[in-house]
């Protein structure tokens, strides 16, 4: 996931009026499934629960799980809300980050946020989960 190519016209804040309407196929359109640890998670200001994941190799990205008002429509909105409760009951995420340890199987949309920077100084491709349409713990 994180050597997708990040399309040449997407901002690094993800502001490119071309891409606020569609997704990029195949990365955009692919249902991933992931094995990673679940190391925090924050209920950022838009309501969405952003977790953080790192992979067996060490590499980092996030996972989203929207909030599900936001998603009203949407026809993935049962899983949606499925995950929001299992992560809720889980962690009572808030607006502080909370590090956790857990290792979970993830199921969930390609998606191209903001870009960040890794621990070298080197920008990412923004890749990440969003939505997460399943969350299961490993163990």
């Amino acid at each position: 996931m994180l050597s997708q190519t990040r399309p040449d016209g997407l901002k690094s804040d993800i502001s490119s009026p071309e891409y606020q309407t569609t997704r990029i196929a195949n990365f955009e359109t692919t249902k991933w499934v992931l094995e990673a640890t679940i190391t925090e998670i924050i209920k950022r200001p838009d309501g969405d629960f952003y977790c953080v994941i790192e992979g067996k190799t060490g590499a980092r990205t996030v996972i989203e799980a929207p909030d599900p008002e936001l998603c009203v429509g949407s026809h993935y909105l049962k899983e949606i809300k499925k995950v929001r409760k299992l992560l809720d009951d889980k962690f009572h995420p808030t607006g502080q980050p909370v590090k956790v340890n857990i290792k979970v199987k993830l199921t969930g949309l390609g998606f191209f946020g903001y870009q960040g920077k890794t621990a070298t100084g080197e920008k990412t491709n923004g890749a990440r989960l969003m939505p997460v349409l399943d969350v299961r713990v490993s163990g």
